[in-house]
Parts: C-alpha cells; structure tokens; sequence
C-alpha cells in the first residue's frame, strides 16, 4: 500500500468526526484525482475504511452527475427527459444507477413498440395491459410522495 492510501487509511479510522469529515471533504474536492485510491480503499481490510472510501465514490459521482445535469439543462431548449431522468437518478442515488436499468427500460421499450406497430388502433389497451398488466407497475399508494418514486432505477425495481 503506498504512504499516501496508508494516510487517507489511518485518516478514516480516526476517532474525530471533524477529521474524518475534512478528509472525505478534501477528497471530494480533487474529484477524478482521487478515484483510483478511493477504489483501492473500497477493497480495505477494516470495514470502515472501505466504508468511508465507499462514501466519498458515490459524493464524486453525484457531483459528476449533477455537474452534467446542470451543462444538459443550460445547453438545451429542448431536455431530453429520459436522459435528464438518468442524471437525477445517478445525482441522487449514484451507487445503483447503471447500465442494467437503461438496457432492461429499452428492452420493453422495444417490446413495447413491437407490440403496438403489430396492432396500432389498439395502443392504450396494449400499453396498459403491458406496463400495468405484465411489468406489474402500479402506484406507491402507501408513500405517494417517497423520492424514489420519481428516480427512474427505483421505480424500475420496486414496480
């Protein structure tokens, strides 16, 4: 282990929430820099180190999704909203976002199409009975108003 992943190793077991805290901080701030040490500590022998490198990944990421959330939604009369429903997700939650999800969202999306070019006056039937009816998407009525009712990769798994 190099001196430097030693220091950020002893630096997250330390006892002082402040010095932790500034180390994650600091960590942050150097952003892509930082990302192959903080890889190499995810796979640390102590639990909490591992634990705290994990933290200051998924701070990196969501403040690279944010960064090409804001450049998307400046740079664009037009807003994607698929993508721009991708880079909230990945801002908010940037340890599940992943390819699974968009290729699982195609797949039906292509299923999807398929079904209605084969019998295109019957749209609204086949899109229910699919969405609602085979994928078993349904409103949260127990938590209407959760976040992750509104992130793309939690309402692909919690249906």
């Amino acid at each position: 282990m190099s001196l430097q992943l030693e220091a950020i190793s002893r630096l997250f077991r330390d006892d002082d929430p402040e010095t932790v805290g500034m180390v994650k901080e600091q960590l942050v701030l150097r952003g892509e820099s930082a990302l192959q040490e903080l890889r190499d500590l995810v796979n640390a022998d102590s639990a909490i180190v591992a634990a705290h490198a994990q933290d200051v990944l998924h701070a990196i990421a969501g403040k690279n999704a944010s960064g090409r959330l804001e450049k998307l939604l400046k740079g664009n009369n037009e807003i994607p909203l698929e993508q721009a429903s991708w880079l909230i997700s990945e801002a908010l939650i940037p340890w599940i976002v992943g390819d699974e999800w968009k290729k699982t969202l195609d797949l039906w999306g292509c299923e999807l199409l398929r079904r209605i070019t084969e019998n295109p006056n019957d749209r609204v039937p086949i899109l229910i009975e699919f969405i609602h009816g085979e994928l078993g998407f349904d409103g949260n009525t127990k938590d209407y108003y959760h976040h992750e009712n509104s992130l793309l990769p939690c309402v692909i798994e919690n249906r």
